[in-house]
């Protein structure tokens, strides 16, 4: 899968609870990272440069950093290089075998990262048979279109649709009738929910 469109728009709510959550595991445990994997399929890792015990990771370009500037937030392309190293302490009889793990953007830019994210790819996203509404657009390069790049959703499109009763493609599928009733389709579902007229 596409690292950019696997992770079908998991919300900034939902990485500011895992943040915050890996913040105060990683001050109680006095490091300044943190590394979880999540029972939906996603790895968070916090920090950069650290040092993990056993072999959980793979070095690979899957990867996606969640980068802040001033003005937003956004998920951008990331790799992770791995690389096997022991670690022994003053108390310990056997060294600890584990790994260096070191990420970085794909595309330099500004902005900080704040954690780093990973797909299960074969973590069940879509339920058989959904609906897969794709407002995602991104370009990505391919040497085989003249302008050297394409655009793309946040859906990984091929493996969706085996899946899905029906998907829109990008670009084509989306306009702006179908942003205007999604918006308001959310409007009407705040409402009900909140008991107003």
């Amino acid at each position: 899968m596409r690292p950019a469109r696997k992770l079908l728009s998991v919300t900034v709510l939902f990485c500011a609870v895992l943040l915050a959550r890996a913040g105060s595991a990683a001050v109680e445990a006095g490091r300044s990272s943190y590394a979880q994997d999540m029972p939906n399929g996603v790895r968070f890792v916090v920090g950069n440069d650290q040092w993990q015990p056993g072999r959980n990771y793979k070095s690979s370009a899957d990867w996606l950093a969640l980068n802040c500037t001033p003005s937003g937030c956004s998920l951008e392309p990331a790799r992770l290089t791995v690389k096997a190293e022991s670690w022994q302490g003053h108390y310990d009889d056997q060294p600890t075998r584990g790994q260096r793990l070191n990420f970085r953007k794909l595309r330099p830019g500004p902005g900080g990262v704040i954690a780093w994210f990973q797909l299960d790819a074969k973590h069940p996203w879509l339920k058989p048979g959904a609906v897969v509404i794709d407002v995602g657009i991104n370009r990505i390069e391919d040497a085989s279109k003249k302008s050297g790049s394409r655009l793309v959703g946040d859906v990984a499109f091929d493996e969706a649709k085996e899946v899905a009763s029906a998907i829109t493609p990008v670009p084509g599928g989306v306009g702006p009738m179908t942003i205007a009733m999604l918006l308001q389709n959310t409007v009407t579902g705040f409402k009900r929910t909140h008991g107003l007229a």
